[in-house]
């Protein structure tokens, strides 16, 4: 099953898929938002696919936090579901109400917080550093020692 499938599964308001993914069950998109609104805040991942042309959200965690015996769905009682379909692909549980309103405004949220992050990860470039502190380095009230040491400093940011 591809991401395109997966996507299109979870756009569906009255059903909500988890994908059996090795160790793991993931949720996509619309399920994405469900599960993080309604089970658990677990952390949505955001990645733009160019095949779909779109950023697709996910969410995943370990089939051990499912329960013991790995039939029981509990936790998903909070959604109101009724009746559930199980495969080796999937799990789908029907939906009682339409909780995947809002989709878009989520999405945003999410897109626009892991953008943010990223900005705020973006470090000065080695090289970047290294040509600042030529600059800035006062040569001509250094004596050759020091001159010595401050470019042994710069070997070691290189190396």
């Amino acid at each position: 099953m591809d991401i395109k499938e997966k996507t299109s599964r979870s756009s569906n308001p009255i059903k909500f898929t988890l994908f059996k993914e090795g160790l793991f069950y993931k949720c996509y998109n619309e399920d994405a938002m469900v599960f993080f609104e309604n089970i658990k805040e677990y952390k949505v991942n955001s990645k733009y696919i160019k095949s779909m042309n779109d950023t697709v959200l996910t969410l995943g965690f370990p089939k051990s936090q499912w329960t013991n015996d790995g039939r029981s769905y509990d936790f998903l009682n909070k959604l109101g579901t009724q009746n559930s379909e199980e495969n080796d692909l999937f799990i789908e549980f029907s939906l009682n109400s339409d909780v995947k309103n809002n989709f878009n405004t989520f999405k945003s949220k999410i897109i626009s917080e892991r953008q943010r992050a990223i900005s705020n990860a973006i470090v000065t470039p080695p090289e970047e550093n290294i040509i600042n502190k030529i600059k800035s380095y006062d040569l001509a009230n250094r004596t050759p020692l020091q001159a010595m040491q401050f470019i042994q400093e710069l070997k070691e940011i290189i190396a």
